[in-house]
């Protein structure tokens, strides 16, 4: 099994507070992607804000080249364009090289990144460098995640030349007993202290809950959430989350055939329901 990411640790909690949910006060997503095919991939994301009418989306697209890795390019609705190459396991197996130029025409912004990642059964290890506007300074980023046995131990960080200042300083452990899986962190040391827990109750129930404290200055604030999910059949998933701000969010999923998928979610303010303070959205998968 390889070791995950420092940001898919506590996935399995993430996923069931996280996956199915998608509203604004009137928010639609589509979500386009091609099977593998082992040559050609093609992935899109397009949301719109009915409130706004502002519309913000990404397509990528892979070649795979047989000896040269992939040929990746993207293009996002504020008119940036990306263009790299991803080699995976030619240099050194497990170990994942991306360089990536991007430039947007209308505003000039223009930069690079270069992505290294190796990963295996015992450790996942990440490191970013990027620049923008081709200056002197830099944003570095790096992660690890190291396997002990069943406990995964993490440490991500983020660095700007410009300002001499973190951007990220973050600790996470995660780990599993029987049907629990626990993920503890501390985002920002030591200003945000955050734990879930997932309990499978079958094959169909996940419950999951989640809290989060944190500080700034004098100032304290803290949330607690639970959300679960229940598989109803083979087609359909009805997810519900609850929130200590008495936000009361639903969703359900329905797969409509073999390649599309469609989800309504709701969120509710419980506070007060004649304000009509409450949010809807659609979202909808194509594979084709």
């Amino acid at each position: 099994m390889e070791v995950p990411n420092f940001s898919d640790l506590g996935k399995s909690a993430q996923d069931v507070f996280k996956t199915g949910y998608y509203y604004g006060k009137g928010l639609f997503k589509l979500n386009v992607k091609s099977k593998k095919t082992g040559i050609f991939e093609m992935t899109s994301d397009l949301f719109i804000n009915a409130d706004t009418l502002k519309l913000n989306g990404l397509l990528e697209t892979k070649y795979n080249t047989e000896n040269y890795g992939n040929i990746v390019q993207k293009w996002t609705s504020d008119g940036t364009a990306f263009l790299g190459c991803e080699m995976t396991g030619k240099l050194l197996d497990g170990l994942t090289l991306l360089s990536e130029f991007f430039y947007n025409p209308q505003t000039t912004f223009k930069g690079m990144k270069l992505d290294t990642k190796y990963v295996n059964d015992r450790v996942n290890g990440i490191c970013t460098l990027a620049n923008d506007n081709f200056d002197p300074h830099l944003n570095v980023y790096g992660a690890i995640v190291m396997r002990f046995k069943e406990i995964f131990v993490g440490y991500q960080c983020g660095y700007k030349t410009a300002t001499k200042k973190l951007t990220k300083n973050d600790l996470g452990f995660a780990f599993s007993y029987r049907d629990l899986a626990f993920h503890l962190r501390c985002t920002l040391i030591p200003n945000e202290f955050g734990c879930s827990v997932l309990y499978k109750v079958n094959s169909d129930w996940d419950i999951a809950l989640n809290g989060i404290s944190a500080k700034s200055g004098r100032r304290h604030e803290w949330m607690l959430g639970l959300a679960a999910k229940y598989k109803l059949d083979e087609d359909s998933i009805l997810r519900f989350k609850m929130n200590s701000a008495m936000q009361l969010g639903t969703s359900l999923q329905l797969k409509l055939n073999e390649n599309a998928t469609v989800a309504f979610s709701f969120c509710f303010d419980c506070t007060n329901i004649n304000r009509g303070n409450h949010k809807v959205g659609m979202g909808f998968y194509i594979e084709a």
